[in-house]
């Protein structure tokens, strides 16, 4: 229960769950803990539909803005996620939020898809050193969405994600050297 009660406060201190509505504390740390760490759907959506978060208005971090919009993510409200991610990556630099702001791009996933904005947001979290948006840079060049294909820009973004380490990035970065890509 310690764990709980900390997770609590520290998530609290984010500006999510600063009012726990119609539920026990109890009964609220333990959905915050199942949504975050768990990733469970469920629990968040129960924290979505008993008003625990924060307006994206009133999110003024970083923190507050990119864990509510994960409750919103993991909840696969992914239209709701789309606010809270713009504010953290284009105000706070938050790179995992730019991350997945892009990758909401790229797939169409509560946004229509665009890669052109994914490469964007892409690029802006892999200037953060946000490995996974490095990755998935590269992964646009080296397919030719929304830019021209490019597999020694592709092998950049790989070798930048793999100094990051992400071994994803490692492993492309050694395929495209394997392929003699310069």
């Amino acid at each position: 229960m310690k764990k709980l009660v900390m997770i609590f406060a520290f998530v609290a201190s984010m500006g999510i769950g600063l009012n726990a509505g119609n539920l026990s504390d109890e009964e609220f740390d333990e959905l915050v803990n199942d949504c975050l760490d768990n990733e469970n759907k469920d629990s968040c959506q129960r924290l979505i539909d008993n008003d625990s978060l924060v307006s994206v208005d009133k999110c003024k971090d970083s923190n507050s803005c990119f864990y509510t919009a994960k409750v919103y993510y993991i909840a696969e409200n992914y239209h709701q996620a789309v606010p809270y991610c713009k504010k953290d990556c284009e105000t706070f630099n938050g790179s995992s939020s730019c991350f997945n702001l892009a990758l909401m791009y790229e797939n169409g996933k509560g946004i229509r898809q665009d890669y052109a904005k994914a490469k964007a947001y892409y690029e802006k979290g892999c200037n953060l050193n946000n490995a996974e948006a490095c990755v998935n840079l590269g992964g646009l060049y080296f397919e030719g969405q929304g830019v021209r294909q490019n597999k020694s820009t592709a092998k950049k973004y790989a070798g930048k994600a793999c100094d990051l380490g992400d071994q994803d990035g490692c492993n492309n970065y050694k395929i495209l050297n394997e392929q003699g890509i310069q």
